[in-house]
């Protein structure tokens, strides 16, 4: 049964907090009637199954369930019962590989003692034959010329396609794959949940940990290329030794052509040992590259690795969920102020003031947090877990997603004075924004913002005299090296001059879809709770 909680993947950072999981399925309080496409008896038991937690609130009559969503559901459902049944597989097949490979080491060594018995001419003639390459060495010799028989073959056609969730924002996406990961993990299956912007960093922390590992230590390892070390420190992280596991990745993004390049490599290798995918994005990989400025053949294999291992899912239900959350935080839990007048800095320092009051001594002190390889974020105005910041402080120098991570995993209400209306001449200021909001609310922290306009308006600046160019879906996890990504045309979307194109509106929509629902009552409630726990 899936159990929707809060947990904390071993030596990651914590996923989104589950409650705000019912918000997505249709929870509302104090509703009686449940609208239910219920099928056959056997959808209803496995939609039940499927969604744990979430059915007993449906049977109490405070669920209305998505069909779309509970269609995903079921499908998701299918595939883990077909990871359950390939797990066993794999095992059998890893173990026969090791026997094969034990019975060619004994052959091998039958030959080199065979050699050492010759004697007399047969010996002089073979060491002529030898010498001459006529016969090969001990250690070139195919398994085939040692009379063995043919290696295990991997059982591909038993191994289960992963999923590829894609749809608009706020439809439930990460709902329906956190209930596919809550009901894996209580049935055994290894695996990681991670946001996928955290992920691609993470790999980049592995890769320069193999870096700077010395040749002597990567032989005793086995390690003979750095994807190889990715993948056993994956593995390693997950606890499986054949390679079985689920690698559930939130919010896919086609990043800029050096992590799309590392990114196809280390899951072609991955996939190739038996572990699933499934991951969430608002546009399947094929679209994504559509819009990409690079091409290459990198990225066309990169596109075709992910149709070859993942079956397509849209969830593209009529709601976003994220705007109907209910009432907005009243005056005494301000969540956004607008505009940046007097007034409205003096509520948002009252409200700080308020936080350094409760706050003990020591934990008013200045701090300076690690980031990434050796890289520290400095915070001047600290109240035990808040934080203040004015807008240019954090977002017009030289940031990248890793400090925002760093910053949402110790501040937990971060006050941020000053937010201008943002314009295609300070699209970096947005970038970041954009980085700062996923960060946090994928943390389920709070955002205490004293803005110049309201949050729809935030990224609806105009730029005169400056051709309409925007940044990619690669920009939301675009760190500060320099690297640029800019639609192709100028497929202007009627939502101001900041973005244009298809993609890049479905970053605008998620960044304000997402600052609603930080708006809200309940999720104040919902980080309050975690903050408590």
């Amino acid at each position: 049964m899936y159990a929707l909680c809060r947990y904390r993947s071993p030596g990651l950072r914590p996923t989104r907090f589950g409650e705000r999981l019912l918000v997505w399925a249709g929870v509302s309080q104090g509703r009686t009637s449940v609208t239910v496409n219920a099928g056959s008896e056997r959808e209803r038991v496995v939609a039940e199954e499927q969604l744990g937690r979430l059915g007993r609130l449906h049977h109490a009559g405070k669920v209305s369930l998505d069909p779309a969503q509970q269609w995903v559901m079921q499908r998701l459902h299918e595939l883990g019962d077909q990871l359950e049944r390939f797990g066993p597989v794999l095992a059998r097949y890893r173990e026969a590989v090791r026997e094969w490979h034990t019975l060619v080491q004994k052959l091998r060594r039958d030959e080199e003692e065979r050699r050492k018995g010759l004697s007399g001419w047969k010996k002089v003639r073979f060491w002529m034959d030898l010498k001459l390459e006529k016969v090969p060495e001990v250690h070139a010799l195919t398994p085939a010329q040692l009379n063995a028989p043919a290696e295990p073959q991997f059982p591909h056609s038993e191994k289960p396609r992963g999923v590829f969730l894609h749809g608009a924002v706020g439809r439930g996406k990460t709902m329906c794959m956190d209930l596919f990961w809550s009901r894996a993990r209580s049935r055994g299956i290894p695996g990681m949940r991670v946001h996928f912007h955290f992920f691609v960093m993470t790999l980049h922390q592995w890769l320069h940990e193999y870096d700077i590992c010395s040749p002597s230590a990567r032989a005793q390892k086995g390690w003979t290329h750095p994807i190889q070390a990715l993948v056993d420190k994956f593995l390693d992280h997950i606890h499986s030794n054949t390679g079985f596991g689920v690698l559930c990745l939130d919010e896919f993004s086609m990043p800029d052509i050096a992590d799309s390049r590392l990114l196809s490599l280390f899951l072609k290798e991955l996939l190739a040992r038996g572990t699933c995918l499934v991951t969430t994005s608002n546009r399947f990989a094929a679209e994504m590259i559509e819009l990409q400025t690079f091409t290459g053949e990198d990225l066309q294999a990169f596109s075709a690795l992910l149709r070859s291992s993942c079956t397509s899912l849209s969830l593209d239900g009529a709601i976003d969920y994220r705007l109907s959350l209910g009432s907005v935080c009243t005056e005494s839990e301000l969540m956004h102020l607008w505009p940046c007048s007097a007034s409205n800095l003096n509520l948002l320092r009252s409200a700080w003031r308020r936080e350094c009051t409760n706050a003990r001594p020591h934990g008013k002190q200045p701090i300076t947090i690690r980031v990434m390889f050796g890289r520290t974020l400095h915070i001047p105005c600290r109240a035990e877990q808040a934080a203040w910041f004015d807008f240019l402080e954090l977002c017009d120098g030289p940031r990248s997603s890793a400090d925002y991570v760093a910053l949402a995993q110790v501040v937990k209400r971060l006050y941020l004075a000053n937010v201008p209306q943002m314009s295609i001449q300070t699209r970096d200021w947005a970038r970041r924004f954009i980085l700062l909001i996923d960060s946090f609310y994928d943390a389920g922290s709070r955002l205490i913002l004293a803005s110049a306009v309201p949050v729809e308006r935030l990224f609806d600046g105009t730029g005169h005299g400056i051709d309409n160019a925007a940044v990619a879906e690669s920009t939301q996890f675009e760190t500060e090296s320099g690297k640029r990504g800019v639609s192709r045309g100028n497929r202007a979307f009627g939502m101001g001059s900041l973005y244009s194109g298809a993609d890049e509106q479905f970053i605008f929509h998620r960044a304000v879809s997402r600052l609603k629902e930080m708006q809200s009552a309940r999720y104040a409630a919902e980080a309050c709770e975690i903050r408590s726990s």
